[in-house]
């Protein structure tokens, strides 16, 4: 399993939080770690219209990262 840093936001381009302050979520790929947080209920209240972003690299003073973003409901309908 690996530890995925994310969060959520309701626009793509909403700007992360600090690296220290994502969520963090063991599973074995990105759209594993999204049905898991949909099966233990962890999701946002109104995340048919929520991004997830995944923490993908950091710069190692933090300053600079990238994401993987994926829209939550497009992740879980094509997981049904």
């Amino acid at each position: 399993m690996t530890p995925y840093r994310y969060f959520f936001s309701t626009r793509i381009t909403d700007p992360s939080p600090p690296v220290n302050e994502l969520l963090v979520m063991e599973a074995e790929s990105p759209t594993a770690a999204v049905a898991q947080l949909a099966k233990r209920g962890l999701l946002p209240a109104d995340w048919e219209s929520q991004w997830i972003h995944f923490l993908v690299w950091s710069s190692e003073d933090g300053s600079n990262c990238g994401f993987q973003s994926l829209r939550l409901s497009e992740v879980l309908n094509s997981a049904r």
